[in-house]
Order: structure tokens, then sequence, then C-alpha cells
């Protein structure tokens, strides 16, 4: 069985409804394509410095996707939408429920600018310090909700794309220094000489900058049964006044209100304040004009488009 999961499979009781997990059948050999270029110098102080361009390209990568998510019961200047009320709102295929495909569609792209000052060990001394300038982008990472900080599924199976970003595991700035110092030995055969000789001390300094995350409602916002925590719009400098007093428009469509609506702030959301910056969806619907029926639809908010607060470690 193949993406989608075709009407023409129907089923009967008992097991109407139920879920299944199939690995697909012309799944393809993930392998991944690694190129670098170096340019070394020497320099006094037996150090050395190294600039190297560093990428890699990952092609057919595992991933899962929904195979029998709800088809949109409308679509609104490009727009899907999906209204639970709608006699036309059903999966693909009804007589299935989710459809947990295990498929090879995945891609990564990384590049990076890396640059090494190494000293070798003279008069007890060596220490490496690297940096590295670099950017994660794929289409969705895991197979499972604990291989990722978020959900694994992709928004729209029809559309991977919709969901290509900043890998959850980018940091786009690194910073590593690492150094072991030799002390210098006593030239005795006392006792004392003996206990202080041969003692190293080192330690290990990691600087980088916050990994990306998505943020998502803790709900299906959406309807469209595709196993994935919708993520939201976000409330602007330019929109949170229409937000509040409920004449915000996505797609032409009137939103929900909200009137305690801010805009969205990096800095507090990621330090430990809670900036609410989802737009409550319900969408009124279009095919239901004048009534209080609702549909849904996905938020506008980018795959990773938030990062995390800069982490450091030291190690002695």
């Amino acid at each position: 069985m193949q993406l989608p999961l075709d009407q023409f499979y129907p089923v009967g009781p008992p097991f109407k409804g139920s879920v299944i997990s199939p690995v697909e059948y012309y799944v393809k050999q993930p392998y991944l394509i690694q190129y670098n270029l170096t340019v070394q110098r020497q320099l006094p102080g037996d150090t050395a410095l190294g600039v190297s361009y560093v990428g890699s390209r990952g092609i057919h990568l595992w991933d899962i996707l929904e195979g029998n998510q709800a088809i949109p019961t409308s679509i609104v200047n490009g727009q899907k939408f999906w209204d639970p009320f709608s006699p036309n709102y059903r999966r693909i295929n009804p007589f299935w429920g989710d459809y947990t495909l295990f498929t090879t569609r995945g891609d990564s792209y990384y590049n990076s600018l890396q640059v090494e000052l190494t000293k070798r060990l003279t008069r007890g001394l060596e220490f490496q310090s690297s940096y590295t300038w670099g950017k994660l982008i794929d289409t969705g990472e895991g197979q499972f909700p604990v291989a990722d900080n978020s959900t694994n599924f992709y928004t729209d199976p029809y559309n991977l794309r919709s969901d290509r970003g900043p890998s959850e595991y980018d940091a786009a700035n690194q910073w590593k220094f690492n150094m072991l110092y030799h002390f210098p030995g006593i030239k005795s055969e006392q006792i004392a000489a003996k206990l202080l000789n041969g003692w190293w001390t080192g330690n290990i300094v990691t600087i980088e900058s916050g990994f990306a995350f998505s943020p998502t409602l803790g709900f299906f916002q959406s309807n469209a049964l595709n196993n994935q925590h919708d993520r939201p719009d976000v409330v602007t400098s330019a929109n949170v006044a229409a937000v509040r007093n409920g004449t915000y428009m996505r797609d032409g469509v009137l939103a929900g209100q909200n009137p305690n609506a801010v805009p969205f702030n990096q800095n507090t959301v990621t330090t430990g304040g809670i900036t609410p910056f989802s737009i409550p969806i319900p969408i009124r619907s279009p095919s239901s004009a004048g009534s209080t029926r609702t549909c849904s639809l996905w938020g506008r908010r980018g795959s990773s488009e938030m990062r995390g607060p800069v982490c450091c470690v030291v190690r002695a």
C-alpha cells in the first residue's frame, strides 16, 4: 500500500477504523554525501591555523508521515480548510484510521565554515580552539517522538517542503576550546618530588547558540487528522490590534479573537517568560456563510523558526 491509502481497500468490523503502520514498499536506500575543503597554515609558536568548508547532503532519509489524513472540505485562496461539521469531512479512506507510513522521503542539507587553531605540546602546554558557523536544514527528523524535541509527522504529506527548515539539531554558532598543561617537574629523589611530579590539568569549554525548535499547539487545531500538532500563527505588532478586536483575517477568512493577545517576543519566550503568540482559530467556515459553524486551517508559523538560549558548558 502506498500513499495515499486508496479507498479501494475496504475493511469491515471488527477492524474498521483500525490504525496501521506499514513500511513503504518501494523504499529507497538512504545515503549521505560528505564534502570538505581545508586550507592550513603553519604559524609561529608551534601553532597551526586551519580554515575549512564542510558540508553534507542526506538523501532518502527515514521518516514517517500520515497517509490517511482528512480531505480538505474547501480551499480558499489556495489555503486548505477542514470543517468537521461538513458532510464531506472524512479521511481519504474512511474504512481505516491513522495510516502511519514509514518511508524514505526525507532530505537534509548541511553547510559550514570551520576555523581551527591548534598548538602542539611545547613547554608543557597544548590547546585546540575551533569555531563553526553552520546551518543544518532538513524536511523533518526522527521516526519516533522520542527521537527529537517536537512532533515528527509531516504537516502536509503531499507537500513535504512545508516542513523544510532549520533542523532541531542545528546550532548556528559553536565555539570549543580544550587545553592540557603539564606542571613543571622537580628534579629530586625526595618523596615530596615523587608526589608533586607528573601532574596535568586540562579543561574543555563549549559555547553554542540555541537549538532551533518548532512551537506547536497542544491539540490538533486544523482537524486535518495528520497526526501532527499544528504550528500556530504569530501575533505581531502589525496584527495585534486586529487579533484583539476580532477583525484578523487569514487568507480572506475571518479568524478568532483573543482580547489578551500580545506581540510575540523571542527574547522572553526562550528565557523563562511566556509570551502568547498563537492566534486562536476558530475560522468562520467559508462553506457556511453567516453561520456559527467553524473550520480550521494550518498556522503560518514556519518549521523550527525559534531558537533556544545560548548554552555554555565548562569541564575541568
